[in-house]
């Protein structure tokens, strides 16, 4: 056969492929077609890349629910790491579109033994201002400073200067903040005992109001502490939020006295 004939028969039996086009109005692979076709990661894998797409169309909504169709806890061939930054995408997207009740119990899925491996200090970091977020919302106070603690105690944020300071003045301002009993009367006398506070004069001051049984004024302390604690994002006067904790620390230094 000549080389002519060769190339006709070529094209005869070898028609060129069809290229494949992204349709994002499919909906993501159902699970039978990951049964014949893909294995369960990369399944998820491809919904991921669906949501992140819907997110860049700025369809927080469809994003968020295409994501929580994925059970990534119960695959057993994706590795942990990876179940957990799934899992972190899912708490963002939820948060991004206010459903606070899902957030939570989807933040349950999260076993935080698994962030004490520094090698996952930065999903670590994560998932504690994840829960930032939505114990802000809430009002968590103790939660917050909690949630904080954990951030400052991270070598990454130790390392950091700067970080470790801002970290810091929030794990005072919410303990600070929450109201007394006897957990949040133990946290302080810890937080207290940390010799990085003498780094921040004005918050060490602060703390060690709370843990004396030393008289306190309120117009004292205003004016002492609140240019310092008014240029915080925590008491910023300009946000609802920032209004309504600068009140709750009056309301708990009034009730320290």
């Amino acid at each position: 056969m000549s080389p002519r004939a060769r190339c006709e028969q070529a094209l005869e039996t070898d028609p060129p492929p069809e290229v494949c086009v992204y349709d994002p109005t499919l909906p993501p692979p159902s699970p039978l077609l990951s049964h014949q076709i893909y294995v369960e990661v990369e399944r998820a894998r491809l919904t991921r890349m669906l949501s992140s797409y819907r997110e860049s169309q700025n369809d927080l909504k469809g994003a968020a629910e295409i994501l929580q169709e994925l059970q990534v806890e119960t695959y057993g061939s994706m590795d942990k790491r990876e179940k957990t930054d799934f899992i972190l995408e899912q708490m963002r997207l939820l948060l991004a579109v206010k459903d606070y009740t899902r957030t939570l119990i989807i933040s349950r899925k999260i076993n935080v033994k698994f962030f004490k491996d520094e090698e996952n200090q930065d999903l670590k970091l994560r998932y504690y201002r994840l829960m930032i977020e939505y114990a802000t919302h809430q009002d968590e106070y103790l939660n917050i400073c909690k949630y904080w603690r954990e951030i400052y105690d991270t070598p990454a944020t130790k390392a950091d200067e700067a970080q470790w300071k801002d970290a810091l003045r929030n794990v005072v301002s919410y303990v600070l903040l929450a109201p007394y009993d006897s957990e949040q009367s133990d946290l302080i006398h810890r937080i207290e005992a940390d010799t990085n506070l003498e780094q921040l004069e004005a918050y060490k001051n602060l703390t060690s109001i709370f843990t004396k049984s030393d008289l306190a004024r309120w117009p004292k302390l205003e004016e002492l502490y609140g240019p310092t604690l008014k240029a915080t994002k925590t008491f910023d006067l300009k946000d609802d939020k920032g209004v309504k904790r600068w009140q709750e620390l009056h309301k708990r230094v009034v009730e320290h006295v």
